[in-house]
């Protein structure tokens, strides 16, 4: 299946943004859907349109609201965050391994 057009993503965003900003008690100008968009695609790759520009759009307002000012507009340095949040920098640490069950270490002390 092809990824839609980045025109019906930041459409399908329109649709969506009075849920979120409803949700989130945060105002979201129309300029940033276009933004969220384009973020999504081009650095969350591993995630299809348009669930990663809602999401993407979503954590920003969240972070909009938590950012506790009189000022409940979403921003471009909302949406910088939201992306950092969703695509950190560092790979995920490595989850401790437990020894193998051959290691006869385990069976000398049961």
């Amino acid at each position: 299946m092809d990824e839609p057009a980045l025109e019906e993503v930041v459409e399908i965003l329109r649709q969506a943004a009075p849920r979120l900003a409803e949700h989130h008690r945060v105002e979201i100008p129309d300029d940033l859907l276009e933004q969220a968009a384009l973020l999504a695609r081009e650095l969350l790759p591993d995630q299809a349109p348009p669930g990663s520009a809602i999401a993407l759009l979503d954590e920003a307002g969240a972070l909009a609201r938590l950012r506790g000012t009189d000022l409940r507009e979403v921003t471009a340095s909302d949406l910088a965050d939201a992306l950092a949040v969703r695509r950190p920098t560092s790979p995920p640490a490595e989850r401790p391994r437990l020894a193998p069950p051959h290691d006869p270490s385990v069976w000398a002390m049961s």
